[in-house]
């Protein structure tokens, strides 16, 4: 049986235990980030109207942008600042009798002017850390997608704004913001306030809380959303989404969307939510010292539109639930106060200090979780064919973690057959990598003691301790063999040419004798598997060879 069907125990929702009783817990409070609310004005399309044609008096083609107001002045951003304009094709238009006919999105954007020191001149624009952006919509009556589909006007005809900007610590900052913006742009054509606002139309469709956090933290906080996904999941209801990707040293970032944590404990909402760890590009290149050297830890409604959205007078809550993700991650990974790190726009030493219900039982739940994987380790390691995974599991055990080098030394098999075991491991949650170059762990600390007792069991059970004896000496063997080698630097095979230390060996047999390579039809895996494995770091250059054919490029254009 392969390990794609082995029995791993089912567990569901009813199953978990968190958030049966809480306690109160406080941090310094995560700041707002990112913000987006959408609102449809009462204006009988007045400020659309006029923006359209406010760009034929100018004969501006779509695509063309231009700075409609020089010298902007805001109260929430210091320096030289300008609102730039343009618009694109729109998703819908209108047919008047002459054939449908595209209709337009006009788009107006806060930008920092940066100047040439020497003369003055506007040199180019640059997104400032506060940012604006303003989408203007028109909602009439008879629009239609190109299809001849009606467009829904979800709250009737008018203008509909959609505002995203940052660091907002109210929603009405958001629309005050906006509307201002949008007065400056339109001088005296139009006149438009909070009052003109169809108050059912005022959505939250985007809300972010983070706060910073130091990298040396970042493993522990990256497997606290990877366990928190694999609890959401239960019992297959979520609509869950994890993803994870590596660049240099370690994780760069994990993401759980989900609209389901109230398998954690927290209370059920109507719309999906996310939680992600992630840090700027190029920190790798910054010092310790500068802040975008470490990571974020941050929630966030994603991207959630229309009425289903939650209205904006549910701001405060809808922030203090972010607030609440994000410091209970922070508390379940470990993080305290003395671990976030000041950057500017959070400071902790400054930040109110935030109080939240902390769900307890996660522990239990984890450990509820894990348990199911009895099954699976008992399976692997004793299977008929080969009792390769059954060192395998023991040296990971035994070491708490270990890297490829150490399984090659211990177990006796190529890097390739080690892979292979690993990576059907990893399939069905046991076993994961992390770090570059990686090391192969139990996917959670509970796995280690489940291990121990199974396979200790095991030992007992099935294996005399003459066999036991003997497989020990057999590892410590080719061990020895194996370092010999390297200190010999035996690496010449008896053609003069160089040997193959990743040659694929017989997943069945003890010997350390490796075979030849074979072809990829040979191979016990499939191509979709070995992409995989070199995508994810598993496998380097040295796993892969490629037939050079005559005639033809071997570089990529």
């Amino acid at each position: 049986m392969s390990i794609d069907s082995a029995p791993v125990g089912a567990i569901a929702p009813g199953d978990l235990s968190a958030g049966d009783h809480s306690s109160r817990k406080a941090l310094p409070a995560p700041v707002s980030h990112g913000a987006g609310v959408s609102v449809t004005l009462d204006d009988d399309v007045a400020v659309y109207n006029a923006l359209r044609d406010l760009w034929r008096q100018r004969d501006l083609s779509p695509g063309d942008e231009i700075t409609l107001v020089k010298d902007f002045d805001v109260d929430y951003l210091e320096g030289d600042l300008a609102l730039l304009w343009t618009s694109s094709r729109w998703k819908a238009g209108m047919d008047r009798g002459h054939g449908w006919k595209q209709w337009y999105t006009h788009h107006l954007k806060l930008r920092r002017v940066v100047r040439d020191p020497e003369t003055g001149e506007i040199k180019t624009y640059r997104k400032p850390p506060v940012a604006l952006n303003i989408t203007i919509e028109p909602q009439v009556t008879g629009l239609t997608y190109e299809d001849g589909n009606d467009v829904h006007l979800p709250f009737g005809e008018g203008t509909r704004l959609n505002v995203q900007t940052t660091y907002c610590e109210r929603g009405s900052q958001v629309v005050t913001r906006a509307l201002e913006a949008l007065g400056t742009a339109l001088g005296d054509r139009v006149s438009i306030g909070a009052s003109d606002i169809k108050q059912e139309s005022a959505r939250i469709w985007k809300a972010e809380a983070h706060f910073r956090f130091g990298i040396d933290q970042k493993q522990a906080v990256v497997r606290t959303l990877q366990q928190t996904g694999k609890l959401i999941d239960v019992g297959g209801r979520s609509e869950l989404d994890e993803y994870r990707r590596r660049q240099r040293e370690g994780w760069l970032e994990a993401r759980v969307e989900s609209d389901r944590f109230d398998h954690l404990g927290f209370d059920e909402v109507g719309y999906s939510e996310l939680l992600k760890v992630y840090q700027t590009g190029n920190w790798c290149n910054r010092s310790p010292s500068d802040p975008l050297h470490h990571p974020k830890l941050e929630a966030a409604i994603n991207s959630t539109k229309g009425s289903s959205a939650p209205h904006l007078s549910e701001w405060d809550n809808v922030m203090s639930r972010l607030r609440s993700l994000v410091c209970a991650h922070a508390e379940w990974a470990g993080l305290d106060e003395t671990d976030l790190v000041a950057d500017d726009y959070f400071d902790p030493s400054r930040q109110p200090t935030f109080e939240w219900d902390h769900p307890e039982g996660r522990q239990k739940d984890l450990a509820n979780y894990y348990n199911r994987f009895e099954a699976v380790i008992q399976q692997e390691a004793l299977q008929k064919q080969t009792l390769a995974v059954y060192d395998l599991l023991m040296v990971v055990a035994e070491y708490h973690g270990a890297t490829y080098d150490r399984l090659e030394e211990l177990v006796g098999l190529s890097r390739s057959t080690l892979q292979y075991h690993v990576s059907r491991l990893k399939n069905v949650g046991l076993l994961t990598t992390i770090g570059n170059p990686c090391i192969v762990v139990f996917d959670a600390e509970y796995l280690y003691e489940t291990a121990d007792d199974v396979l200790d069991e095991l030992a007992t059970a099935y294996f005399s301790e003459e066999t036991l004896s003997r497989r020990r000496l057999a590892r410590e063997e080719r061990a020895y063999k194996r370092e010999a080698r390297r200190e010999g630097c035996d690496d010449l095979d008896k053609e003069g040419g160089e040997k193959d230390s990743y040659a694929p060996e017989d997943r069945g047999g003890d010997d350390d004798e490796p075979e030849p390579l074979v072809y990829l039809q040979e191979w016990h895996g499939t191509p979709k598997m070995l992409l995989n494995e070199v995508v994810d770091g598993d496998r380097t250059e040295r796993d892969v060879r490629v037939r050079l054919c005559e005639g033809r490029s071997n570089t990529p254009e």
